[in-house]
């Protein structure tokens, strides 16, 4: 399967540069990517097996900016 993200910084003056994203499926130990900000990124997951799965995606806040 292919997932399609774009992490956007709100309210930045600054555009470009990246961001580390955490991604998590079904409980297994997490895969970090480097992700550009503002621009499309494709991430493939390969299907393990059938049924419904749970993908978690976390951001990481960027320096000088708080998480709300």
């Amino acid at each position: 399967m292919e997932l399609r993200v774009v992490v956007e910084d709100l309210g930045a003056r600054e555009t470009g540069g990246a961001v580390r994203l955490t991604l998590r499926r079904d409980g297994a130990p997490p895969r970090v990517e480097s992700v550009p900000l503002g621009r499309e990124h494709r991430i493939t997951l390969p299907i393990e097996r059938g049924g419904p799965s749970v993908v978690e995606l976390t951001a990481e806040a960027r320096a000088g900016r708080s998480r709300r």
